[in-house]
């Protein structure tokens, strides 16, 4: 059974990898940043802590990873600054069942899940949904592509 599954997970990467390269080099940015701010100015914490996405201030700001992110308060930020991995939106940002398909799409802030510790926005509420019904495959395509993308 498990061997089935691994088989099959390979027959659904396979495509997916063959798109990661020319996706990197059409200039795709490593972090979704709408306007020159990561997810377009909301404060990623707010995910985790607030349930919610909460727009940040230019009051807390910070570089990471390239890009400029805004935090709604102080102690956001300091949460961010301690370990922006896991506060960061998985896929730089980027929709998470496009980058699953090899795509790389802008996302809607209010279309997000938490799973297994990490952010993943996409890119409509349906989008959300769809990318729900299967979150393990998925996730495994993702991870294939984007890890192809940036070596």
């Amino acid at each position: 059974m498990t061997s089935r599954r691994s088989a099959l997970a390979t027959m659904l990467c396979l495509p997916v990898l063959c798109l990661g390269a020319p996706l990197a080099a059409d200039g795709a940015k490593r972090v979704f940043a709408p306007g020159g701010y990561a997810l377009g100015g909301v404060d990623p914490v707010g995910y985790f802590v607030d349930g919610r996405a909460r727009m940040g201030s230019e009051k807390w700001k910070l570089h990471w990873a390239g890009a400029l992110w805004l935090f709604a308060d102080a102690a956001s930020m300091g949460t961010f600054e301690s370990n922006p991995r896991r506060f960061a939106p998985r896929y730089g940002g980027h929709c998470a069942y496009a980058m699953a398909h090899g795509d790389v799409r802008p996302v809607d802030p209010a279309a997000w899940a938490i799973r297994d510790g990490h952010l993943y926005l996409t890119r409509t509420p349906e989008t959300l949904a769809m990318w729900q019904r299967d979150p393990d495959r998925y996730m495994a395509m993702a991870d294939a592509v984007w890890s192809r993308m940036w070596r």
